[in-house]
């Protein structure tokens, strides 16, 4: 399932320091939306999806480890003006207070939806869990991801529940998430230029399979395996980066450059190697893309992209987690 590009258009409050746009965007070093310190509840926000009518499949929120909603309710709605819209209610879901992880670990939650010709989506939060971090009764955001397809505009919204609202496992392989490379967890392990080079490598490596260049492929997925391999390393040398230049640290943050640039490189190198790769993206005709240097087949595979992404200290805590199972919305 592709990505819907979405933009926050309306928030009940925020934090000036956590805007709602920063929602627009997301990745490894994101702080997301909090609400205004002691905000009344509910707290809404509402997006607005740049396609206007799309097909939701999935959505997935990750939610700051302290700040947590008790209760976030699913509404959608199509239109051609915002200020006339009715939004439809598709459901509810409720997230954990997490004691268990000492408010340090993040839930990533996935919910998988029917609904057809949206062109809004409203995310209606309820009162906060009290903890002796979330000192102004406060929600927050870190990140959102929507999956779906542009919609049939003669199909209607589909409002369909499990009776009793409880988590299911999809039984239609249709509305599985198979395509990590969207997935919400992907993007807060790797920097974007990581995230867009591997989206690069995997759909070069499915043409090459598409025309049974399977040499070639073998090839690209091992370049895969290693950028996954370094990509999280990249994410935090990135980030320390970020924070030696504002500390005007510039040594550090030169050094830290130049080490990153030199991984990228190897990268990129292992690539030029590989003719069906630059055809790929010069778009032309390449009557050697069959044939590479052999010196690809002898590089060591990786594991994929973890379950678990370590994010290190800050604000946004220590780690993402998805929580077993998931919500469905027909």
């Amino acid at each position: 399932m592709p990505r819907l590009r979405f933009k926050v258009i309306s928030c009940s409050s925020e934090d000036p320091n956590y805007p709602s746009d920063s929602l627009n965007d997301h990745g490894p070093n994101s702080k997301g939306w909090q609400s205004s310190r002691f905000c009344e509840y509910p707290q809404e926000l509402v997006l607005e999806f740049l396609e206007k009518n799309v097909c939701i499949q999935q959505l997935q929120l990750l939610s700051h480890q302290s700040k947590i909603a008790s209760t976030i309710e699913i509404l959608t709605a199509n239109g051609e003006e915002y200020e006339l819209t009715k939004f439809q209610q598709l459901g509810h879901l409720s997230m954990d207070n997490n004691e268990r992880s000492g408010h340090r670990a993040q839930e990533l939650k996935s919910v998988f939806i029917d609904a057809n010709n949206v062109r809004w989506l409203k995310l209606k939060f309820h009162k906060c869990y009290i903890n002796r971090y979330n000192l102004y009764n406060q929600i927050g955001i870190i990140a959102i991801n929507a999956l779906g397809e542009q919609s049939n505009l003669n199909d209607s919204i589909g409002q369909k529940f499990d009776n009793n609202m409880r988590p299911l496992i999809p039984n239609n392989p249709a509305h599985r998430m198979n395509e990590k490379l969207n997935d919400l967890a992907f993007d807060i392990a790797f920097d974007k230029a990581t995230a867009d080079k591997i989206r690069s490598i995997n759909t070069a490596k499915a043409e090459c399979v598409k025309r049974e260049d399977f040499q070639a492929a073998k090839a690209l997925k091992n370049v895969e395996n290693q950028m996954k391999a370094i990509g999280v390393q990249l994410a935090k040398m990135e980030s320390q980066k970020k924070t030696a230049c504002d500390r005007e640290d510039y040594d550090t943050a030169r050094t830290l450059r130049d080490e990153i640039r030199r991984l990228r490189e190897g990268v990129d190198n292992r690539l030029e190697a590989i003719p069906a790769y630059k055809q790929f993206v010069n778009g032309g005709d390449d009557n050697d893309s069959k044939t590479f240097s052999s010196k690809n087949n002898d590089q060591p595979e990786f594991g994929g992209v973890p379950d678990v992404v370590q994010l290190g200290n800050g604000d946004a805590g220590e780690l993402v987690s998805e929580q077993n199972g998931a919500t469905k919305f027909m």
